[in-house]
């Protein structure tokens, strides 16, 4: 009999989540960016969120600055009115949505960059921080948290914005250094962190900087037939599967919801709802791996039988085992089905113990 340790609660196969970037009260002419709650492309998200099981992870702009080519035009309008920050007065009604959502427990709020816009004119303008040194870097984070902190809303993960950085890693030093951030959604397959070469891996949560990271590996772009056999294999070893979009409607922005790339999406929920997977946002996830690496495994033997013992330092909700016989026949078991409290001081001492349905060997869990 062999006892394999479940990488994810509930016995599922593998974590699902959707993101997004860009999400922001911007509407410009037909160019949408989620401005008007339960119109125009956010029907897309009241639809995922009505009609199927997925949570998201929308990576917020805090300030977008929407800048126009002609003499940069944009800029210094949108520098002097902040008309597109989430704190705006005439964002409230937006504000309001967002905090909505997040109540539903089924969307995260994470972070975006500041104004998703360089102002070094040799650089791409979308690529936030691919120029700035350590002390610009912290003073365009420090303007984007305090407009979050302002507007009330958590945020726990970051992203930067066109996968830019600068070369010293100044950005993910600020990020948890200064701000203690969470986690860092900052690759792709062939962005980000691993645009010149890999550094983090595609489909597990693998540190850089000190700061935990959460690839992104398809995206709504792609062909579902072209996705399938990724997604295949993510499910076999228990992998992540992280599918990412641009929230908006514009066609020259990559992945974003044009009607191919929305029926692409759709098409890829639609599979993942005859799986065995976990739906997710990037913060539970890279909470619940928090938790599991830190469960520690004994092996004993007590009159004659081999006692294993798993000891939590924190709870575990949906912590589970599967005891795989010498023919390969398995089973499952949920040890902490029930740990939905936080309270864990009035439950550290529980004893579970079962036999196998094909041996005399006992599971005893403390």
């Amino acid at each position: 009999m062999v006892i394999e340790k479940r990488n994810w609660p509930n016995g599922f196969d593998a974590p699902f989540c959707l993101s997004f970037d860009d999400f922001s009260p911007l509407k410009v002419l037909n160019k949408d960016y989620g401005r008007y709650p339960y119109q125009g492309i956010n029907e897309i998200q009241t639809k995922l969120l009505k009609e199927t099981k997925v949570k998201i992870t929308q990576f917020v702009i805090p300030k977008f600055n929407f800048w126009l080519p002609i003499k940069y035009i944009g800029n210094i309008v949108n520098y002097q009115t902040d008309y597109y920050a989430i704190n705006h007065p005439r964002n409230q009604y937006w504000l309001s949505y967002i905090k909505e959502l997040i109540s539903s427990e089924r969307v995260e709020i994470a972070w975006h960059g500041y104004e998703h816009f360089n102002r070094n004119i040799f650089r791409k303008k979308h690529i936030e921080f691919l120029s700035t040194d350590y002390n610009k870097t912290a003073d365009l984070l420090g303007k984007a948290y305090r407009i979050f902190m302002e507007s009330e809303i958590p945020i726990y993960g970051f992203r930067q914005p066109g996968w830019g950085y600068s070369a010293d890693n100044n950005l993910f030093e600020v990020l948890r250094d200064i701000f203690k951030i969470e986690y860092i959604a900052a690759s792709s397959l062939d962005g980000g962190l691993n645009s010149n070469n890999q550094q983090v891996s595609n489909y597990e949560v693998s540190a850089f900087n000190g700061i935990k990271n959460i690839p992104q590996n398809i995206t709504i772009g792609e062909n579902f037939l072209k996705l399938k056999p990724i997604i295949d294999h993510a499910l076999q070893k228990q992998f992540i599967i992280s599918l990412k979009g641009h929230y908006c409607n514009v066609n020259w922005v990559a992945n974003s919801f044009t009607e191919n790339n929305i029926k692409n999406m759709f098409e890829v929920i639609e599979y993942m709802s005859q799986l065995k997977v976990w739906y997710a946002t990037f913060v539970e996830i890279v909470r619940y791996y928090d938790t599991i690496s830190e469960v520690k495994t004994e092996e004993i033997i007590e009159n004659g039988n081999k006692i294993i013992r798993y000891i939590f330092k924190h709870p575990c909700p949906g912590f589970t085992i599967r005891i795989r016989n010498n023919d390969n026949s398995y089973y499952e078991k949920i040890i902490c089905d029930y740990f939905a409290s936080n309270n864990w001081n009035d439950k550290i001492n529980y004893e579970i113990v079962f036999q196998s349905a094909k041996s005399k060997e006992y599971l005893l869990c403390l």
